[in-house]
């Protein structure tokens, strides 16, 4: 699989991520996972792609985001190198 497949991927998962009431919740625990282990990984340069980023902290400004959602992108945000 290449960075631009990842790369698409994570941002439809982060769209989705916008609408949790579409996910089952074993579903959005699955989409936080995949999130998470590519965050964890060699690829994890794609999420500070700029559309992937701008996405991401959108997403940290909803008041209405899922616990769970947002624990995962703060602790994504926590890995990056600034």
């Amino acid at each position: 699989m290449d960075l631009v497949t990842v790369t698409v991927q994570i941002s439809r998962i982060l769209d989705l991520l916008e609408k949790p009431e579409l996910f089952q919740p074993n579903q959005l625990k699955t989409a936080c996972k995949i999130i998470d282990i590519v965050a964890r990984s060699i690829g994890q340069g794609i999420l500070s792609d700029n559309e992937l980023a701008r996405k991401i902290a959108r997403l940290l400004g909803l008041p209405k985001l899922q616990k769970e959602v947002r624990i995962t992108l703060v602790s994504l945000t926590a890995l990056w190198d600034f």
